[in-house]
């Protein structure tokens, strides 16, 4: 890189090089437990290679602000997440969104991986009170049951939000993407492409999971919209390969929505022709150099809309006796396929 240029150099035009966002970035360049030891390396090498400096008028008034800023500190909120995350991920988004809105407004998140250690019930509720949490945000885990048997105890000590998804089985509130529009989306925008044999691919797991938004839209799409039909839906959870090949044969779909990121290669080895079109109902940026198109879901606009769920949890003055569990529905919007 030219001398003249390294004054260029920004967390911005790192954040582009490493493919990360711009918060990753920031957390990674200053050595921040949220980002995994293997992507704190690759950015501050990255860093270092560019030529980046620290700009010291820059450098300043950011102290000054972190100066201000402590002064008008309020209180700590945990965030629980079942499992370590890498960049664009939905998961590192909603943890990005959080931290952010949650500086903004003047609090800090207190990050607790439950995959690091066997967090009990007891020892949880200890460290979070020595702590001085005031609310907790948690993030889905496969195992719905083993959180819901931490988190339960947690409903009379912490005001609490789920982010990303909502529970039956854990009476809070909760921040999730709107599903049933994204179907919506995904089939409109399809059938603009000239599409007419859409079918869908559902994991039956994640399906429950979300009380069938995805499925009930899908059939209500064809039933109320369409001149075309619906294609018999597919439970598929990757590891029966004939039941999906009886599909393509028997339907013949010329594009296929599916949440599952392996469905591409499968098809690949069975030689799928001609190639249906790809979209997914959870698309993010690590897939923006793929042939998928799909429904970004906005996860850091979740993390953030979270924050602000929980906040006002915290300050209603008769949470305990009188707050009800609300959701919030975070619309998303269509990316098309890479041509």
């Amino acid at each position: 890189m030219k001398k003249s240029d390294l004054g260029k150099v920004n967390q911005r035009v790192i954040a582009k090089k490493a493919q990360v966002t711009q918060a990753t970035v920031s957390l990674a360049l200053r050595n921040s437990l949220l980002i995994s030891k293997e992507i704190r390396n690759k950015i501050q090498t990255l860093a270092k290679r560019l030529g980046y400096q620290v700009n010291p008028v820059v450098s300043e008034l950011m102290a000054h602000l972190r100066h201000s800023k402590e002064s008008n500190f309020k209180a700590s909120i945990a965030y629980l997440y079942p499992r370590y995350y890498g960049p664009k991920t939905q998961l590192g988004g909603y943890i990005e969104g959080a931290i952010s809105r949650a500086h903004a407004l003047g609090y800090k998140i207190d990050p607790y991986c439950l995959e690091k250690e066997s967090w009990g019930f007891a020892k949880l509720k200890k460290i979070l009170y020595s702590r001085g949490i005031r609310g907790v945000l948690i993030s889905p885990s496969q195992d719905e049951l083993k959180m819901a048997k931490l988190v339960r105890p947690l409903i009379s000590s912490f005001p609490i939000v789920l982010v990303g998804f909502h529970s039956q089985i854990i009476p809070v509130s909760y921040v999730s993407s709107d599903h049933h529009s994204g179907m919506m989306q995904s089939l409109r925008e399809l059938e603009k492409l000239g599409h007419k044999r859409i079918g869908f691919v559902a994991n039956p797991h994640f399906d429950r999971k979300r009380e069938g938004r995805s499925t009930s839209a899908y059939l209500g799409y064809y039933q109320l919209y369409s001149k075309h039909s619906a294609l018999p839906i597919l439970e598929w959870d990757t590891l029966d390969t004939s039941l999906l090949r009886k599909w393509v044969q028997d339907y013949r779909p010329d594009a296929i929505i599916c949440g599952d990121g392996q469905l591409e290669e499968v098809l690949k080895k069975m030689g799928c022709t001609p190639f249906p079109t790809l979209s997914t109902p959870t698309w993010n940026e690590s897939q923006q150099n793929s042939h998928w198109s799909g429904i970004d879901q906005h996860p850091e606009q979740m993390g953030s809309s979270a924050v602000e769920l929980l906040l006002q949890q915290i300050h209603h003055p008769d949470y305990e006796r009188s707050f009800q569990a609300r959701g919030i529905l975070v619309e998303g919007h269509w990316v098309p396929q890479k041509k």
